[in-house]
């Protein structure tokens, strides 16, 4: 066993996940047609929010990985690459100097520090025991997901709808189930890096899997019905996209050699990416976004 206390480093590609913040500056105008998106302060607020949670959850990742060394160590991955564990006090230091930052600003709300901070304890009791009871380790995942979501929407003070909410939590149960995939494909029958994988069958998590895409893809699909101040078929064109999205999801899941993590497997699949800004680019410019205004900041992006 190494005697060296150790963690693996910041999950830089693991941040995308925090890009749940945004669901709020891209949906918030639906019911208005007054897009949140082009409401400087409240972009701010979430901006700051996406910051503070890459930190926390970077340090949560290094809570996680003191009390898990000794499993990390027999993961094939994990294994190969390690830094000392006080180099995740910068992220402790920089956490501080944010919520500092934000508080004298007035960026950062008490909502989003009471979010950050339950976020923060169901880390902490994910990594020393509920990851190893089955089923609840995976709904503990998906938790993590819907604090996003609310740390983006209530947390900075934007109103969706409870369908969107509910649909977000779906999809997060499907990226945990998608991950636990990829891990049961790389453990190869060993299983000492993570014991509940030995509680699951590949079958039955692919089968769990293919049921929630329904399940997301139904209530979006009651979202989209949702809004008839907007009329009828406001949301509803955009459908196709999300179903491709998520039977590509899928069909990339079901591939015996993908042992890559879900936001890996999507972001390195071009017809996914591609797929998602058209999605979202349709979502901004049905809410009234000047269209002009938003090709111009595309181009220039480009």
């Amino acid at each position: 066993m190494n005697k060296v206390i150790t963690w693996r480093g910041p999950r830089y590609k693991s941040w995308i996940k925090n890009s749940l913040l945004l669901v709020g500056v891209i949906f918030g105008g639906v019911n208005t047609g007054e897009p949140v998106i082009s409401n400087s302060a409240i972009l701010i607020e979430v901006a700051f929010g996406i910051l503070l949670f890459c930190l926390t959850s970077t340090i949560g990742y290094a809570v996680n990985d003191l009390l898990d060394q000794e499993r990390d160590l027999k993961n094939p991955i994990h294994k190969s690459k390690r830094y000392p564990i006080f180099s995740s006090l910068y992220f402790f230091l920089l956490l501080g100097l944010v919520i500092f930052i934000g508080l004298e600003n007035q960026f950062i709300r008490k909502e989003m520090l009471f979010i950050l901070s339950v976020y923060f304890l169901m880390t902490c009791c994910y990594s020393k025991f509920l990851k190893n009871i089955p089923i609840v380790e995976i709904i503990a995942l998906s938790l993590h997901f819907l604090l996003r979501i609310l740390a983006g929407t209530w947390a900075v003070g934007i109103s969706i709808s409870e369908w969107l909410v509910v649909a977000g939590f779906m999809m997060a149960l499907l990226l945990s189930f998608g991950k636990r995939c990829a891990e049961f494909r790389l453990a190869k029958g060993n299983f000492q890096f993570r014991p509940v994988l030995s509680s699951y069958k590949l079958e039955y998590l692919i089968g769990i899997s293919r049921s929630l895409a329904l399940m997301n893809l139904l209530m979006y699909c009651l979202y989209s019905l949702n809004n008839p101040e907007r009329g009828l078929f406001f949301l509803v064109v955009t459908l196709p996209f999300v179903a491709f999205g998520l039977f590509r999801y899928l069909l990339l899941l079901e591939r015996e050699d993908m042992v890559k993590t879900p936001e890996e497997m999507l972001l390195g699949d071009k017809s996914s990416i591609t797929n998602l800004l058209l999605w979202l680019l349709i979502i901004v410019l049905m809410q009234g976004y000047p269209s002009l205004q938003l090709l111009n900041m595309v181009v220039y992006l480009l």
